[in-house]
């Protein structure tokens, strides 16, 4: 039986027979992680009880990490990261397995096999887009590590996506929405216990009224509230990250502000408590207010693309809407990148147009109505050029012959050419010609 050994952070396979010499055999397993070890010391253990290895003359064949195993280091390795993170990494990366083979080794993953994953038929491209990310994210952790060379993604074309409008709330959507919440609660006031329909009202004007993710919302605590200045500050914390990792700070003002000074004024403890509690003051639960909105939109009889995710999008539309710079929304929603922010756009065309207007109106000239042509034949005065077709060129020592005057009339119409009803015009010639 052999048995693991560690030394200077490396694994090795400690193997014993008293009747061989050495006595004692290590042989290296070439991997820092414990369970890895284990699993290669496992298989060649049973590939010398079957006389397939002998550790004391043939060497360890380095087959390279597992796939599976890979996969295991990295989401170890990015165990600090939000756990909506990890939890999208570990879905996408377990169906990668599935397609493939758990046992596949990582240097064997070719770009192939993920165009064939990545092809999915029942893949949006949304869904295909987030896929080829996080993989890439992956693969790209393997070669910094050194388990491998290349990233065989990089091989692949990113997929197209579509940029798709974001979808928002109207006034009327949304004081509809409000409207029925508390209404819901006013009908089943006797059936349920205090606050526990109105709450939801709470989170929704909050939401619209900062444009923060549903996340942010539920980790939201007192010491990031400044009520006296109206600011309320977007923060990392040990057990919560934001999507991006920035930090920001809002202006609250409105119905937001009035559900803050409410909230605080209903306080019974000067802890750190969080500002937007359920019914019994517990924390918040993403998915379950998620779901909750959800049921309400659906009551209410709005479309049934609207999630809670859409009072985000309505925040920043009614921004838009109202002419506020897009660079400006984008620091007020926390994105990485202005492209994310460019959704908006559409919403503002009267602010482009004033924008154009400021910097090219006052270029236009004055418009040149068009002459009318039969006045202008009648009437002109001036030469028409002619132009006659000249005899064959000839090579002559260039020379000018002098000019000519010439008479051109033309009372009868020309064979084949239209008729303009215009009274026939005598003009005057006069041809310069050279010669080369």
């Amino acid at each position: 039986m052999a048995h693991l050994r560690k030394k200077k952070d490396s694994y090795y396979g400690e193997f014993r027979d008293p009747n061989r010499h050495p006595e004692r055999r290590w042989v290296p397993l070439r991997t820092k992680d414990k369970r890895a070890a284990l699993q290669k010391l496992t298989k060649l253990e049973r590939d010398f009880a079957m006389g397939m290895f002998d550790p004391w003359y043939d060497p360890v064949r380095d087959e390279g990490l597992l796939l599976a195993e890979a996969v295991r280091l990295y989401l170890k390795a990015r165990s600090d990261r939000r756990p909506k993170t990890l939890r999208a990494d570990r879905s996408v990366l377990g169906l990668l397995l599935e397609e493939l083979h758990p046992d596949i080794q990582l240097r064997h993953v070719e770009p192939r096999h993920l165009s064939a994953f990545l092809g999915n038929l029942g893949f949006s491209d949304g869904t295909r887009n987030t896929y080829y990310t996080r993989i890439k994210a992956f693969f790209n952790w393997c070669v910094t590590e050194g388990y491998l060379v290349e990233n065989p993604i990089r091989k692949l074309r990113p997929p197209k996506t579509s940029k798709t409008v974001a979808d928002f709330l109207t006034r009327e959507e949304y004081t509809h929405l409000l409207h029925y919440i508390e209404s819901e609660a006013i009908l089943k006031e006797n059936r349920l216990k205090p606050g526990e329909i109105i709450w939801l009202a709470d989170v929704v004007r909050f939401a619209v009224g900062t444009g923060m993710r549903l996340g942010e919302i539920c980790n939201l605590r007192w010491s990031a509230v400044n009520l006296q200045t109206g600011y309320v500050s977007v923060k990392n914390a040990r057990d919560f990250k934001t999507k991006s990792g920035h930090e920001r700070t809002l202006y609250i003002t409105g119905e937001a502000r009035q559900v803050l000074e409410l909230r605080h004024a209903a306080r019974t403890s000067e802890l750190d408590d969080y500002v937007l509690t359920g019914t019994s003051g517990e924390q918040l639960n993403a998915t379950y207010v998620s779901k909750r909105f959800k049921r309400f939109t659906r009551m209410a009889g709005l479309r049934e693309g609207v999630h809670f995710h859409t009072l985000r999008h309505t925040y920043a539309s009614w921004l838009v809407m109202a002419g506020v710079d897009l660079f400006r929304v984008k620091e007020l929603l926390g994105h990485s990148d202005i492209s994310t922010t460019q959704r908006y756009a559409h919403l503002a065309p009267q602010h482009h147009r004033d924008d154009v207007e400021r910097v090219f109106g006052g270029l236009a000239r004055d418009t040149i109505a068009p002459r009318d042509v039969e006045q202008f034949y009648n009437s002109s005065t001036k030469s028409l050029t002619v132009v006659q077709k000249s005899a064959p060129r000839r090579r002559l020592a260039k020379k000018r012959i002098g000019s000519e005057s010439a008479k051109f009339a033309s009372s009868e119409p020309i064979p084949g050419e239209p008729t303009t009803g215009l009274e026939p015009v005598t003009c005057s010639l006069r041809v310069s010609c050279s010669t080369d």
